[in-house]
């Protein structure tokens, strides 16, 4: 097969090298546009991205006014005007690029534009700009995604409702607990707890930890409730690691997952054991000072008795394993 790239013919042996010889002549061609239009200023870019012929200029037009700060509400308005009738390409930069700049009015076209035939890569921009701009509105949204996509995207869902959590609070992830569907409260909770292993505000995550626990006495799924049990025993709360052994033992667990559940379990345990064994040797340490500091008899013994039969219960790991 003969081509010409780049102004050289040359002769290409198969279909596979001639279509890898053309996208790279196209990423070539690319480059070359958003150069020469980065050149530009917002006049002449919303000209292009309204008027040229070249489909590819008016995407590439549109997604640099999306990082334009001058002349913003202008850019906005007629951005809006784009994506009321352009091509679905430019539309959904122009989309993009709204929410770059701030406009919350296209949160909705974020959901629509979601649910047609994107990249992988074209998805978890969209979601990446829900976290911009959203609001509760987006959570339920974002949830859902985070729990079906286990991949780049599903990650970048979980952080946008961080994101968007940030700054609107954390009720409406919350209220997601009492969600219908399984998948959405599961990711709740999950996001959730993993809020609380990074969180400084004292205050967010006991109310986030009470509500889990709160939620503890209703939920009657066993995966949604295996779920809560295992986070909250990961927060250290002693009855979910209880509920959760009870759940492993009980056979409602399927047996090639117990093993990871119980090993939650024995962690507990040995944190907590070590957590009490740590306090008693600071009471203990307290003690000692106490009888150099005024020679008297403090009653070390018992503190020190109480110190060995809580090393010693670590023992009882053992017989679980």
């Amino acid at each position: 097969m003969v081509h010409n790239i780049n102004g050289v013919t040359k002769f290409l042996k198969t279909k596979e090298v001639y279509k890898q010889h053309q996208q790279q002549n196209q990423e070539h061609q690319y480059n070359e546009i958003i150069i020469s239009l980065k050149q530009k200023n917002e006049f002449e870019l919303l000209e292009i991205a309204r008027k040229a012929k070249n489909r590819h200029h008016r995407v590439f037009a549109v997604h640099l006014l999306g990082k334009r700060k001058r002349k913003k509400a202008e850019i906005i308005s007629h951005l809006r005007k784009i994506v009321a009738y352009e091509h679905r390409s430019v539309k959904n930069e122009a989309i993009w690029a709204l929410a770059k700049l701030g406009d919350r009015s296209i949160q909705s076209l974020l959901f629509e534009i979601y649910s047609t035939n994107l990249s992988e890569l074209e998805k978890s921009l969209t979601v990446k700009m829900l976290g911009k701009i959203g609001d509760e509105k987006s959570i339920e949204f974002l949830l859902d995604v985070s729990a079906n996509s286990r991949n780049l995207t599903g990650l970048n869902a979980g952080a946008a409702v961080h994101e968007i959590i940030d700054k609107i609070g954390i009720q409406p992830l919350i209220c997601a607990l009492e969600n219908e569907t399984d998948l959405i409260r599961q990711e709740a909770i999950w996001i959730l707890c993993a809020r609380c292993k990074f969180l400084s505000k004292k205050k967010e995550k006991k109310f986030i930890i009470e509500s889990l626990i709160k939620r503890l006495d209703f939920e009657n799924s066993i995966p949604t409730r295996l779920a809560l049990c295992y986070n909250l025993s990961i927060l250290n709360i002693p009855e979910a690691s209880q509920e959760l052994l009870v759940l492993c033992v009980s056979g409602k667990i399927p047996t090639e997952r117990q093993l990871f559940f119980l090993n939650e379990v024995i962690r507990a345990f040995v944190y907590r054991q070590k957590e009490s064994s740590l306090r008693l040797v600071k009471k203990l340490n307290t003690a000692i000072e106490i009888v150099d500091a005024r020679g008297r008899n403090v009653s070390t013994t018992k503190l020190i008795s109480r110190l060995e039969k809580s090393i010693g219960n670590l023992d009882k790991i053992f017989e679980i394993l």
